[in-house]
């Protein structure tokens, strides 16, 4: 039932199949070291991902940034699902300032959480996010934060190495094509 209802597609809306969702990838995470195969932690991650994509809370932004700072708290070993969470995070963000009351304090919410989760994933993908949450901090005005996250968009530069037309991270061993041109 569970990867039928992740199948569909469209949003998630009713509170009762997000409590039950959100309880069976809390069990599916927390049994993983029983599982045998390998494949089965990027399906887990995957499921879960697509699963905090599909959720939608509508109006209630507040509840939905609830939602993603509590699937960061329990699900935060998948890399995939971090990505997730930050492109979330700033759709609910760029959400916020086409609302006819703007909330700023909300706005610059989502782009701390944003700010916060980019330094623990790992790899190149970094540098994406830094980069995709400083244009949306640009979008609502908070220069700071659009400072701040291009320094740390950079400092990820630091840890590769470019090789051949492609950089390698240091820290990771990472090889990824060269989408810059020097």
């Amino acid at each position: 039932m569970y990867y039928y209802l992740l199948s569909r597609s469209g949003p998630i809306r009713d509170t009762t199949s997000i409590q039950l969702l959100s309880e069976i990838s809390q069990t599916l995470h927390d049994n993983m070291e029983f599982m045998n195969v390998k494949d089965d932690d990027s399906q887990v991650a995957h499921s879960v991902s697509r699963f905090v994509h599909m959720v939608d809370y509508g109006t209630e932004m507040e509840r939905h940034l609830a939602f993603l700072v509590d699937c960061r708290a329990t699900f935060g070993r998948f890399n995939e699902l971090k990505e997730t969470l930050v492109h979330s995070s700033n759709s609910l963000a760029i959400q916020s300032l086409k609302c006819a009351k703007k909330d700023l304090s909300f706005f610059k919410s989502c782009v701390t959480f944003s700010e916060v989760t980019i330094p623990s994933i790992s790899g190149q993908r970094q540098f994406d996010l830094f980069l995709e949450t400083a244009e949306v901090a640009f979008l609502g005005g908070l220069v700071s934060h659009v400072d701040g996250l291009i320094s740390s968009g950079i400092g990820c530069l630091h840890t590769f190495d470019r090789v051949d037309g492609k950089f390698i991270c240091k820290t990771c061993k990472v090889v990824t094509e060269s989408f810059w041109k020097y």
